[in-house]
Order: C-alpha cells, then sequence, then structure tokens
C-alpha cells in the first residue's frame, strides 16, 4: 500500500480521557493497530500526566509530546533543556 504519508497523530482529545476512558482507549487502540499492519508511525500528542504516558506505553504507543515532557519553550531555554533536561524544568 502506497500511502501519502508516513505518520499518524492521536489528537490530545483522546489522550487527555486517558486512563479510564473506554472509548478513547479503543480509539488509540485501534489507530496503533492499523498504523503497525500498515507501517505507519503514530505519535500521540498533548500527554500531561504521568498515567496518560503510561497508558500509551501500555498499548505499545512510544511516541508522544505534550507538557509531561517538556512545556513551549524559547531557543535558550531548550538548549538548555536539550543539555540537562532535569535542571531546566526545576
Amino acid at each position: 500500500c502506497n500511502l501519502p504519508f508516513n505518520q499518524l497523530k492521536i489528537d490530545a482529545s483522546f489522550v487527555r480521557r486517558l486512563p479510564g476512558d473506554a472509548r478513547s482507549e479503543s480509539v488509540i487502540a485501534a489507530t496503533l493497530s492499523l498504523a503497525e499492519s500498515l507501517g505507519i508511525t503514530v505519535v500521540a500528542e498533548g500527554i500531561e500526566t504521568p498515567d496518560q504516558r503510561n497508558a500509551l506505553l501500555d498499548m505499545r504507543c512510544a511516541l508522544g509530546q505534550g507538557y509531561w515532557y517538556a512545556r513551549p519553550m524559547s531557543g535558550d531555554e531548550y538548549e538548555s533543556w536539550l543539555f540537562n533536561p532535569m535542571v531546566a524544568n526545576t
């Protein structure tokens, strides 16, 4: 199958309801399964808590973005975070 894209993003509106919302979990699981069968990378957006991150990892979603990892920052802040993330976030 030759699709014109190679990556899908799971919208934050689904991630926000994790863990515990059966409908969101089903949509995410189905998206991950379809993407895996097509060889498409999936990125979950809007990860804000460790519980959300863990739920996604349990569903085998390996890529994510959101405030759990880092908040928006300037170039200088990013450079500091990149080389020493534990210090930059305190």
